[in-house]
């Protein structure tokens, strides 16, 4: 709780400005992901497809404005204070010191609210709440950015059962007999058209909270 309501999720989605923060985290030297990174260029999606997507459009008008109304409708200004969390490695840096405030303003600003807020926590405080399942908003790193294929990552984090899957997705035909199959496929094509397949699927549910 409050995070099973699936409109609230998708408010946070539409609301974060994903290209306000590559432009003030890393002066604009970076592009917008979905479900896989555009790092994992074979089998991210085109950003010209992303730019159609609700969450990514470039003009932001319409999502904001989506983003509030589902707010509103799921009660999000009753929820209370909600506190982001950053890990202490990454405020520790002198060019993202500022991240905690700027990803509270971000919300409150979209939302029209003061209730967010944010504090930086180190990982042996962050990683037990994840498997716990009582943790805070996460703002921070993900793993495996570094490795082409994205297969691995994706079984990860939305199969259900999986250790990574901290977010307990359960989407037996949508997702795990997709990514399941994409790991026993030779040809990439065909295993990049079910990896896409289940990122489509996954961008209409909010990404489940794990917005990259």
């Amino acid at each position: 709780a409050p995070w099973k309501d699936d409109r609230l999720i998708q408010a946070i989605n539409l609301a974060a400005d994903r290209r306000q923060l590559i432009q003030q985290l890393h002066s604009g030297l970076g592009k917008v992901s979905g479900p896989v990174t555009w790092l994992q260029d074979a089998w991210a999606i085109p950003q010209t497809d992303l730019e159609k997507v609700p969450g990514y459009k470039v003009q932001r008008d319409q999502d904001l404005k989506d983003a509030k109304a589902l707010w509103d409708a799921a009660g999000g200004a009753d929820i209370g204070e909600i506190t982001w969390v950053v890990p202490d490695t990454w405020a520790s840096r002198a060019a993202w010191s500022s991240t905690p405030e700027i990803i509270a303003e971000m919300f409150n600003k979209a939302f029209g609210t003061t209730q967010f807020k944010a504090r930086t926590k180190n990982y042996t405080e962050i990683i037990p709440s994840w498997f716990s399942k009582n943790f805070d908003p996460f703002f921070g790193w993900i793993p495996n950015v570094e490795i082409p294929d994205a297969r691995a990552e994706m079984v990860g984090a939305f199969t259900t059962g999986s250790t990574s899957n901290i977010w307990d997705v359960s989407e037996a035909t949508e997702i795990d007999a997709k990514l399941t199959k994409s790991l026993t496929l030779t040809n990439k094509d065909e295993a990049i058209k079910l990896v896409r397949e289940v990122q489509d699927f996954v961008l209409t549910k909010g990404q489940f909270g794990r917005v990259i």
